[in-house]
């Protein structure tokens, strides 16, 4: 029995630093054990949506085709590279209290792995219309309020300079909140060569 060494908690071993031969000493760190009932997901979100992440907003993700149900149960505000961290819990379905559904939330907590990437989307607000723009590269010279974009005229041979106003935006979309109607067409390369023009004439 004194050569039997019992982890403290029942887990998934993923990191074991024994040698062949080795003497080990009594309270010796051997090796690493993931609680995998207990999983959590780390984000670093960019410091731009500080103010608008809050503990208890949903989130989603999805690991080998598989639907995950996230909530934010943690911020750490510390600023760091312009990014601060969250943390994420997985959420049981809302008939956990069924011991079936208990089971089958803890399998699914089981297939993540420590360390493992995963793609995260975090709700900041309910569902709402908005006209959107792409995120694309003429949004580097774009802020948040007053801006300009160019917008192609009606026979496609021009593009005229308009000054927009923008909202809030993700990685992929920037919402439009003035300046733009549906359906209009807008140059969005980028506008580092056209900084002084007003107009463009199309080819």
């Amino acid at each position: 029995d004194a050569l039997v060494v019992r982890a403290p908690v029942a887990g998934r071993v993923t990191g074991l630093r024994l040698q062949v031969g080795e003497s080990v000493r009594v309270s010796q760190n051997l090796g690493r054990i993931d609680e995998t009932r207990q999983c959590k997901v780390v984000a670093q979100v960019d410091e731009f949506y500080l103010n608008r992440i809050a503990v208890g907003q949903r989130a989603e993700m999805q690991i080998q085709g598989t639907h995950y149900d996230l909530s934010l149960s943690h911020i750490l505000p510390q600023i760091k590279d312009g990014r601060f961290s969250i943390e994420l819990q997985l959420t049981p379905s809302a008939s956990s209290d069924d011991a079936k559904s208990k089971e089958k939330f803890d399998a699914q907590a089981m297939h993540m792995r420590a360390g493992q990437s995963v793609e995260v989307h975090v709700t900041l607000a309910a569902a709402s219309q908005a006209l959107l723009l792409p995120n694309a590269a003429f949004a580097s010279s774009a802020g948040t309020e007053k801006s300009s974009v160019f917008v192609v005229t009606p026979d496609g041979r021009h593009a005229q300079r308009r000054a927009v106003t923008l909202g809030r935006r993700n990685r992929s979309q920037i919402e439009v909140l003035a300046g733009l109607v549906a359906g209009e067409t807008v140059i969005i390369s980028s506008y580092a060569a056209w900084a002084k023009v007003e107009q463009l004439q199309l080819q």
